[in-house]
């Protein structure tokens, strides 16, 4: 069997163990709606734009995320005549399979075809188990591939402005328009591409390579050109909001303008964990750039490289070692990824050729058997996250049967399970859904309708928005509370039996649980009936 058949068939066998790895699940469960908070609010907002035709105008307080992404889920809906949760739910995995594919060609540029193989082997791997993650990423691929082909576009391109005789290759340009679909559908991934091309250009003028930067500063400033105008409204308030949360200075729900002058009244507290969203990016470019750079220069590098390296890395991104925040391992991840590779390629020059054949079969072999193996285990009900739970659609039906078209529901705010619910609820039901943290601020500064429902602004709140339903986490109502909710419970000064006082203020009548969730009929008279003011 020649080597091209022989490639013609491993690929063939990948080709199909993406297809049953990312939709057999998928065929095998119709499932409500992929689980996560991200994936939800992506929804809600591609869901938006479906129903509306326009784009929804978030408030300075609200996170919000370029539209482009969800432009795209509603228009395949709205083309298809489906609804935006099937959309996203077999869009994604294809997204996935397109992400992996990318990866290929994008390494390709710069490390060749077989490391690129490799290490788009080494991705499909990480991606299949761990469907959760996907999903749980805001339903845009998988955020450690969104910025490893971010970084190998950057370095492919400065091979290319770095060549004497340019030729555009098909890979090159396919890497700039993920970049740019990138830059336009995720925030965090758009602010990391900005820090990207800052590093790069101030690298590159502190090498002294005079053509080269002539060359990159053309690049930037036709970059800025064709995105400033596109997303001035996006990336205004979230760039520059982001780099003053790092660094300690504003809060997330702080104005733009509000929060410039503190950057010369107030001294930085740095925030590590913060701050590592917007530093860790920095410390991988340094290291992907350095690395090419001497790759070209010195030729048995590498393996002094990717020694120190792994072994940095390896510690660096195990807490059992050394404290880093999660951001730091899940971003370490990437370089993590090539070294893998360049490893795995170097340790195959060592064996025969015809050795080195039946080596790679096996590890087709072993890895394909282990994804098939891995999801009918998860299609059996292994992993609870990839698909909905049986009681959660119960508690749909439940809604859509026993509440009137036109009633409003308010949600706790701010809990790990009730926090996605109302867009849950809003997408499977078409029930309005309002959100605890809604309530206007009162006179001290704070006011939740959910803890304090007999204060006056939350009577008037439960009023004006003709409040019907409440709904309050499982977990806070009984059985195991988890320590983020534990912590807020702390904060709010009430413990858990006050919590259950206090909500016995309001209800007329206590339902069952619905899946992860208690619903409760607001008795409008009952909170009349309690205002001190009466």
């Amino acid at each position: 069997m020649s080597k091209k058949i022989l490639l013609y068939i491993l690929l063939g066998l990948v080709f199909v163990g993406l297809i049953f790895s990312y939709f057999y699940d998928i065929f095998h469960y119709d499932y409500a709606v992929p689980p996560g908070d991200d994936p939800i609010r992506h929804m809600t907002a591609a869901k938006y734009i479906l129903d509306h035709q326009e784009l929804r105008v978030y408030a300075a307080s609200e996170a919000f995320d370029p539209p482009t992404f969800h432009i795209l889920l509603a228009t395949i809906a709205n083309l298809t005549g489906g609804n935006i949760v099937s959309v996203t739910k077999y869009f994604v995995p294809f997204l996935c399979i397109l992400a992996i594919f990318g990866i290929y060609f994008i390494t390709k540029i710069s490390f060749g075809s077989k490391r690129a193989a490799i290490t788009a082997l080494i991705f499909f791997g990480f991606y299949v188990p761990q469907l959760k993650q996907i999903y749980g990423d805001g339903t845009y691929l998988n955020i450690i591939s969104a910025l490893y082909l971010l970084v190998m576009t950057l370095i492919a391109l400065i091979i290319y402005l770095n060549q004497k005789d340019k030729i555009f290759s098909p890979s090159l340009g396919l890497a700039l328009i993920f970049a740019v679909a990138v830059f336009l559908s995720h925030s965090l991934s758009a602010i990391y591409l900005v820090f990207t091309l800052i590093i790069a250009t101030v690298l590159v003028i502190l090498l002294r390579k005079k053509e080269l930067i002539k060359k990159i500063l053309t690049f930037d400033i036709i970059s800025a050109i064709l995105f400033l105008p596109l997303t001035w409204n996006f990336y205004t308030k979230g760039t520059i909001m982001g780099i003053l949360y790092a660094l300690g200075i504003v809060q997330p729900t702080e104005s733009v303008l509000a929060g410039l002058p503190a950057m010369f009244t107030t001294p930085a507290t740095l925030n590590l964990n913060n701050y590592s969203k917007y530093t860790g990016i920095i410390v991988i470019m340094f290291f992907f750039l350095g690395l090419v750079l001497i790759l070209k220069k010195y030729k048995h590098a590498p393996n002094l490289i990717l020694l120190g390296w792994t072994l940095a890395l390896f510690i660096g991104s195990r807490s059992s070692f050394f404290q880093l925040p999660h951001r730091y391992a899940r971003d370490l991840a990437m370089p993590i990824t090539i070294i893998a590779a360049y490893a795995i390629y170097h340790s195959f020059l060592y064996i025969s050729s015809r050795h080195r054949r039946y080596l790679v079969i096996s590890i087709f072999a072993v890895l394909l058997g282990t994804l098939i193996v891995g999801n009918l285990t998860a299609a059996t009900g292994y992993n609870h996250m990839i698909r909905v739970q049986k009681s959660d659609e119960q508690a749909m039906a439940w809604i859509r049967n026993n509440t009137e078209a036109d009633d409003v529901i308010l949600g706790m705010p701010l809990t790990i399970v009730a926090g996605g619910w109302g867009s849950f609820i809003n997408l499977l039901t078409d029930r309005t859904v309002l959100d605890g943290n809604a309530c206007p601020e009162g006179d001290d500064g704070k006011c939740d309708p959910i803890y304090d429902p007999n204060s006056e602004i939350s009577r008037q709140f439960y009023h004006d928005n003709s409040i019907d339903y409440v709904y309050a986490g499982k977990q806070m109502l009984g059985g195991h509370v988890s320590k983020h909710e534990m912590d807020w419970s702390y904060q709010k000064e009430l413990t858990r039996a006050d919590f259950l006082t206090k909500i016995a203020e309001f209800k007329e009548e206590e339902y069952p649980y619905l899946g992860n969730v208690k619903i409760f009929r607001v008795d409008e008279r009952k909170l009349l009936e309690n205002n001190p003011a009466n």
